[in-house]
């Protein structure tokens, strides 16, 4: 049975996880961006390939991203094929997230009147991102999505390091996601590094809509004090309480 005593200890402290502002232990706001991409589509219409190409424009650019893309005649049953990707940094006081995407597809419409020429292209793309880390040990969420059809190929490497303790945090070629602790001390560099590619092609007189894509998300997050924890030390604080009492 709890005592006036404990019910105090419970209330005040529900109390301070309710009411107060969570405590964070820092603002991740030191990072740089560096990312490129190029590729080619075409569709076998005779007409020209269509390329394009795209870099940061500096360490603070938060945003890069490319599209080829060729299409046949105008008009809602045309082919198409593109490749493209797109680098971005997001970030929000003790949160940073890099979101990376890269697709080279081919597009036909089943109806019967519809343009199946078939297509190919080939594309790739890098992105590095380095942030100081501005407490010990960062909440990290990665998410991972992806998808390969028949006559398309394509690879995907991420690589997350600590640089300052020499450390490979995660090497990975395949898709992965989940929620991680990314170990680090206040003040170390982590690099996030992604090197993606991806071709195919696909034959004329064929509908569908096969791909080489993929999909990531690190979202790194400065861990926060919280009611959870605060309600914890409360009751390893009463079990405290009782154990003398009951010495007593």
């Amino acid at each position: 049975m709890l005592r006036s005593s404990d019910i105090m200890v419970v209330v005040t402290l529900g109390w301070l996880g309710c009411c107060a502002p969570p405590a964070s232990a820092g603002t991740i706001w030191q990072w740089t961006h560096q990312a490129e991409g190029e590729g080619w589509a075409n569709v076998y219409d005779g007409g020209p390939v269509r390329y394009d190409s795209e870099a940061t424009l500096g360490p603070d650019d938060d945003h890069m991203s490319f599209v080829a893309a060729d299409n046949t005649r105008p008009g809602s049953f045309g082919a198409s094929y593109g490749t493209g990707g797109i680098s971005r940094v997001y970030t929000d006081g003790d949160q940073l997230m890099l979101h990376v995407f890269f697709s080279t597809s081919y597009t036909a419409s089943s109806h019967i009147a519809a343009d199946r020429t078939g297509g190919e292209g080939h594309g790739w793309m890098t992105s590095v991102v380095e942030f100081v880390a501005p407490a010990d040990d960062l909440l990290w969420s990665l998410t991972w999505f992806g998808g390969q059809s028949p006559g398309f190929s394509g690879s995907t490497h991420l690589l997350v390091e600590n640089v300052s303790q020499s450390t490979v945090l995660l090497d990975v070629l395949t898709r992965t996601q989940g929620d991680m602790v990314l170990h680090a001390e206040r003040g170390d560099l982590v690099r996030v590094s992604l090197d993606i590619s991806g071709e195919g092609s696909f034959p004329a007189a064929s509908p569908g809509g096969p791909a080489y894509y993929v999909d990531v998300v690190n979202e790194f997050t400065v861990p926060e004090v919280d009611a959870v924890g605060l309600l914890m030390m409360g009751v390893a604080l009463i079990g405290a309480r009782r154990r003398k009492a009951q010495s007593w």
